[in-house]
This record gives C-alpha cells, sequence and structure tokens, in this order.
C-alpha cells in the first residue's frame, strides 16, 4: 500500500514540479513584503501633512517682512510654496500686489505670500523640487493664468487644477 501512495504521488505532483510552486510562493511572498514595506517607509519618511489641518493654522497666508531662513524650511517642509515680492511704493506694484493677495487666497492652503517693501520689484515663487529648495524669478506681466502656470512647476504638494492643465 505504501508503493501505491508513493507512485501515485510521483504520479501526481513530480518532485520539481513542488519545488517550483514553493519558489514561485516565495517569490510572490516576498515581492508583496517589500510593497508593504515600501508603502509603510514612504508614509514615515514624507515630511508633508496632507490632511492639512493643525499646520496650516499656524502659517499665516500673508507674511509682511523679510523671513528667516528657518521660517523659509519650515514653510517648504510644510507643503508650501512662498511667492516673495518685492515691491516700491508706487501705484503699478500696489496694484499687482493687490492680485497677488486675491492668488493666494484662491489657493492658500497650497501658498505662502510674503510681501517685502523695497526700491526695486520684483517677484520670486520659492518651492521644493525632489526635495531640493528652488527659487525661480517670475518675469512678465502679473496675472492669475501666469502666476498658476508658474505655481505649478514649482510647487511640491499642487491643488487638482494643476494636474488639470498638465492633461
Amino acid at each position: 500500500m505504501y508503493r501505491k501512495q508513493a507512485k501515485h504521488k510521483e504520479r501526481c505532483c513530480p518532485r520539481g514540479e513542488m519545488e517550483m510552486k514553493a519558489k514561485e510562493r516565495l517569490g510572490a511572498l516576498f515581492i508583496g513584503l517589500i510593497m508593504l514595506l515600501s508603502v509603510a517607509g514612504f508614509a514615515l519618511s514624507n515630511p508633508v501633512d496632507l490632511t492639512g489641518n493643525q499646520e496650516e493654522s499656524k502659517i499665516d497666508l500673508i507674511i509682511k517682512g523679510e523671513m528667516s531662513p528657518a521660517d523659509v524650511v519650515y514653510i517648504l517642509r510644510n507643503g508650501k510654496t512662498i511667492l516673495r515680492y518685492y515691491y516700491a511704493a508706487d501705484e503699478k506694484s500696489i496694484d499687482d500686489k493687490i492680485k497677488l493677495e486675491v492668488f493666494a487666497n484662491k489657493i492658500k492652503n497650497y501658498v505662502v505670500l510674503n510681501e517685502i517693501e523695497a526700491n526695486e520689484t520684483s517677484l520670486e515663487i520659492i518651492g521644493a523640487v525632489a526635495g531640493e529648495g528652488r527659487i525661480v524669478n517670475y518675469e512678465g506681466v502679473i496675472n492669475e493664468t501666469g502666476l498658476f502656470s508658474k505655481f505649478c512647476e514649482i510647487a511640491v504638494v499642487k491643488p487638482k487644477e494643476c494636474f488639470l492643465n498638465e492633461i
């Protein structure tokens, strides 16, 4: 009777097939484990709070005057982009300042407007791309379309409208 069972096992599942199935299962288990650990690792290493409830209340939408480097780093680490506007006390600069404030209010969960009175007028967009800080000088007329385009290029955390523009 023992010989019949042994012959049946040999015909049913040769030893090579059993080893192959065991290796496939082990490989699938290994890949699944890697996927789970990578998701957990990403979640733990991501400095951006995507829920945004607690951190947003600590960061003002409009900051007047120079910011310290520590403040800039803090804002960038919280996934926001900084619009740093140096403006003179002339009428055109004040109009552009109002345009920037309206723009910042439209995407207030993603941006901080830093207004600095100066002799010359310029606009810098400060963000973090691939973990590194990046400053882009905005050239041209300040309008919502141009601002939004540059903002979407440099922002780490983007509103859904940025992804719609890519299509």
